[in-house]
This record gives structure tokens, C-alpha cells and sequence, in this order.
């Protein structure tokens, strides 16, 4: 039996990543011996993990938010230089070190490793996104010392860039699509006739999206057609940092049988997704 078990899930990232990781946090708090924390860097997080909560039948998670040096504090300052991940992470050191394991839904974690680490607190990686996405910089979980797989494709990639030590890693499946089952069915219909949804949904990289190219003359063959649906949900990082002016510009585009998303809950809880008969776009975890 684990006994007196200290686990912190580490939101470092935009509010998307509590899709990723909050139900593996809900089951883990049901455990005996088992003390779950939160901590967040997005203002945005708590009301996603509150939702996703609620959804499972449960009570709020314990969140906090992680704390802000001046580095991290002026890097914030102009919103396009992000949530200064690696600046927070190195604030909040101290703190993190106290916990028995640390869970990161992203690579960035790793640099904890770098000079100075209680050896007592492990690292663990939830990879994020379908089985099979390579991603960049992978080597960067070769100082995680448990990672969480989504599939046999996966494991082999990590294994072959020498990310993977014996004992230090399982093949879990994919934790998002468990939340998703249970958020989606909340939702009433997107559209009034029951003609077959098709979703796009670009990537935020550019070399990765095809929104510059697609976009146009895609809204403009959908439009001129009455056999299908079309829901447009680009990546949530692609216009969070626009101003509001853009975003509604974008939605004031929609139509009686396109919907054009910059933004809401449900472009990061694949609500989406399940609901769509055709999928059109780019390698993406939403």
C-alpha cells in the first residue's frame, strides 16, 4: 500500500493542459495514502479544472498558483513573449522539491534537473496529444524519471532517441479522451439539421498549419454548398494572443452551417472532435 504519498500536478502551460492531466489527478486523489496538489501558471486553469471536476462527479482539485520572480514577472509583461515557463519553474524550486513526484504535461520540467535537485522528487511526463505525433525537442524528457506513453509508436521513437530507461516508463493510452467522453455530452446541438460535420482544425506552427493556405478557399467552397456542416476550431494558441477586436471578427463569420471558433471552452476540450464525421487538418493534441 503507498502511504503518504505527496504528488503535484505542474500546469506550466495555457489552460489546454488541464484536458491533458486533470482526471489522472482526480483518480490519483481517490487513492489511500495518496495527497494531490495543483499548481498552475494560467489565471485561466482553476475554472477549466473546476469544469472538468464537476463533469466527473467530483469536488474541486486543490490548485494554487505557482509563484512569479521579477524575471517571470516582466517577461509577462508584453503578452507575446507567453507565461516565462522556465522562469517560474525556477521561482517555485524550493516549493516543488518538497513533493515526492512532480507530474508535467510537457518536457519543460526537465529543466528542474539542471544543478541542485533534492533526488527524493521525482520528475514524471504525461506525454500530451494522439499516439504516434513526434514533437520536437523529445530528447528533452531524458531527465524525466517516469514518462507516460500514449502508444507502441511512441515508446519505439523515445527508445530510439535514447529518452527511456528500464523501469522508467509505461504505455497509457491517451488520459485527454476519458474527459472528453464526459464533457461533450453536456454540450446542445451545434446546428440545426443534421447534415455530417466536418471540423478543421489548423496547428498554431506555422510550418505545421495549413491555415494560411486553406482557410480562404475553404470558406469559400463550404459556403457555396448545402451537403455538410462545417466547423472551423483552429488550435487554441493560434489567436490567444490576438486582441478581442480579431477574434470577434473571426466569429461574426460564421453562418447558418459554419461555425468559426477563435477561442472558446470547446476548442480545448475535443468536444469538437466527437461530434465531427469528417476530420480536416493539421497534427494536432486538440
Amino acid at each position: 500500500m503507498i502511504r503518504n504519498m505527496r504528488i503535484a500536478f505542474i500546469f506550466i502551460a495555457e489552460a489546454y493542459q488541464a484536458y491533458h492531466l486533470a482526471a489522472v489527478a482526480l483518480k490519483l486523489r481517490r487513492m489511500e495514502g495518496v495527497s494531490i496538489d495543483v499548481f498552475y501558471n494560467d489565471p485561466e486553469t482553476p475554472r477549466h479544472l473546476n469544469r472538468i471536476a464537476a463533469a466527473h462527479g467530483e469536488t474541486p482539485l486543490d490548485a494554487r498558483p505557482l509563484s512569479l520572480d521579477w524575471r517571470a514577472q516582466l517577461i509577462r509583461i508584453p503578452r507575446i513573449f507567453g507565461l516565462a515557463k522556465q522562469q517560474v519553474l525556477s521561482a517555485n524550486r524550493v516549493t516543488l522539491q518538497q513533493y515526492d513526484m512532480l507530474v508535467f504535461p510537457e518536457r519543460v520540467g526537465s529543466i528542474l534537473k539542471a544543478g541542485g535537485w533534492n533526488k527524493q522528487t521525482a520528475l514524471a511526463y504525461i506525454a500530451h496529444g494522439p499516439a504516434g505525433r513526434k514533437v520536437a525537442a523529445e530528447r528533452l524528457a531524458r531527465d524525466f524519471d517516469l514518462i507516460l506513453l500514449p502508444g507502441e509508436e511512441d515508446m519505439a521513437r523515445y527508445l530510439k532517441a535514447g529518452c527511456l530507461h528500464e523501469g522508467g516508463y509505461r504505455i497509457t493510452g491517451y488520459p485527454k479522451l476519458e474527459t472528453v467522453g464526459v464533457l461533450h455530452q453536456v454540450y446542445p446541438p451545434l446546428f440545426t439539421n443534421d447534415r455530417p460535420v466536418i471540423l478543421y482544425n489548423p496547428h498554431k506552427v506555422r510550418r505545421q498549419s495549413s491555415w494560411s493556405r486553406c482557410i480562404e478557399p475553404m470558406l469559400t467552397m463550404m459556403s457555396h454548398q448545402h451537403d455538410f456542416n462545417l466547423v472551423i476550431a483552429p488550435h487554441i494558441k493560434m489567436f490567444h494572443r490576438k486582441s478581442q477586436r480579431v477574434r470577434d471578427a473571426w466569429a461574426a463569420r460564421s453562418t447558418n452551417h459554419i461555425l468559426i471558433d477563435p477561442g472558446s471552452d470547446r476548442c480545448l476540450d475535443n468536444s469538437y472532435t466527437a461530434i465531427a464525421d469528417i476530420y480536416v487538418g493539421d497534427v494536432s493534441s486538440q
